[in-house]
């Protein structure tokens, strides 16, 4: 049984695991149900994720009576976006910081539990189901599992597409609160019956943190669908022959990478004659956005808002390198975006731009192209090397597809991680 608050229709950025795993994992041997929301809130939804989705999987959704939801109806006040450690009005922090960080410990799913445990444990039971995968964030669902395994007595597997204590994508309160949330990540790592993770540093994470106590661990990249490769042709016709180097995903609050600005700043003020373009596709910070459109860099960087899919596609294939980058923030280096595999598809020349870790070596493995840390002066440096490539007609890449497909083929990854349960289960 698969346990997930984020599962079609609400896209998010597990969409590939969501609709790879119902679709592989039986291939190896297990069965795949699911329990999800029946209202899922806080993403954009996506009806045709559905159609990809087997028709034999087993879904049941569950009503989730969110007390934030719930609060914010009966004030009329609207959802915002976190844009620094809380949500503020001013300088002070309001009634729903208070809320949000103070009271629901560990996030807002928790008041989840009395109705999605025991619509867990009639699943495990209808379905015969011999292990529970939760699928964190929301990381309360590794407890409302572990609940259900407790009762039921069959295996559990916490699947952590983000770290929990070590996590650039998220931010606590000062004080006591993250100890406790230290104290449950312990208790989960301590109880359950083995570990997923979507890179090798992750892994190496909880074995280095928590040592004999640690269960087995084992990795699910984010990868891509062999049996169905997007296309590589139909890019945006080009109107110049300047280089193009493109962003696309969202670059929101203190996720947004402060270095970057400065960094791009450098290499114009180094290059300024360069014939050079920066496009960025998605949603942006306001601050981050204001900053790429002053100064030298305001005449070479073009901003698209969300568009779908199809065209986010488009933008790829007319690059001539694509870009991946996080905030400088404890916790990045162990972080594979999903978009990486899309760049990977395109066959494009590859930046990243993050601390020395899992991105960096898939990089270097595939041998697909440039490699900056998070240091405006060395985000310059990279640039002008970039740039001097290409001038020349030595820009590194297209990937290697051996090594990709070694890292990223989805149907390989989901193999091994059927052999991984299969090993759980037999313990």
């Amino acid at each position: 049984m698969y346990l997930a608050y984020s599962f079609p229709p609400l896209s998010s950025g597990a969409n590939t695991r969501n609709v790879l795993l119902p679709k592989y994992l039986p291939r190896f041997g297990w069965k795949f149900s699911v329990l999800t929301s029946a209202e899922p809130r806080g993403l954009p939804l996506d009806y045709t994720l559905l159609e990809k989705i087997p028709e034999e999987t087993i879904i049941r959704r569950v009503r989730h009576l969110d007390i934030m939801t719930v609060l914010r109806k009966l004030t009329g006040k609207k959802n915002t976006q976190l844009t620094g450690s809380f949500q503020r009005e001013g300088n002070r922090i309001t009634p729903w910081d208070i809320l949000k960080f103070y009271s629901l410990i560990p996030d807002r799913a928790i008041t989840w539990m009395p109705d999605v445990v025991p619509a867990g444990i009639k699943l495990v039971r209808d379905t015969n189901a011999k292990v529970i995968l939760s699928a964190g964030p929301h990381h309360s669902l590794h407890l409302h599992a572990w609940l259900i395994s407790r009762i039921t007595g069959i295996k559990w597997i916490p699947y952590f597409g983000d770290l929990w204590i070590y996590d650039s994508y998220m931010q606590y309160p000062p004080g006591p609160i993250k100890w406790i949330h230290s104290l449950l990540e312990r208790a989960v790592v301590g109880n359950a019956d083995g570990i997923i993770t979507t890179t090798p540093l992750s892994s190496k994470y909880f074995i280095d943190r928590y040592g004999y106590s640690c269960p087995p661990c084992t990795e699910v990249i984010n990868g891509y669908d062999p049996e169905k490769l997007p296309d590589t042709t139909g890019g945006i016709h080009r109107t110049d022959k300047r280089l193009t180097i493109t962003y696309t995903g969202n670059l929101i609050g203190f996720l947004a990478p402060l270095y970057l600005p400065d960094g791009i700043e450098g290499f114009l003020a180094a290059e300024p004659e360069a014939e050079v373009r920066f496009v960025f596709v998605g949603s942006f910070d306001p601050g981050l956005k204001a900053r790429l459109q002053s100064g030298r860099s305001g005449s070479v960087v073009e901003f698209v808002d969300r568009v779908s899919a199809d065209e986010v596609r488009k933008y790829q294939l007319e690059a001539d390198v694509l870009m991946t980058c996080v905030a400088d923030r404890p916790g990045c280096e162990v972080k594979n975006n999903a978009k990486l595999a899309e760049y990977v598809t395109a066959g494009k020349t590859i930046l990243i731009l993050s601390r020395k870790g899992d991105m960096a070596d898939f990089l270097e493995e595939m041998r697909g192209g440039y490699f900056s840390e998070p240091d405006p002066e060395e985000v310059t440096e990279t640039l002008q090397r970039i740039y001097s490539d290409w001038n020349s007609g030595q820009l590194k890449g297209p990937t290697d597809p051996i090594a990709s497909a070694r890292i990223f083929d989805m149907r390989s990854n989901i193999r091994n991680l059927a052999d991984f349960l299969d090993k759980i289960v037999s313990s």
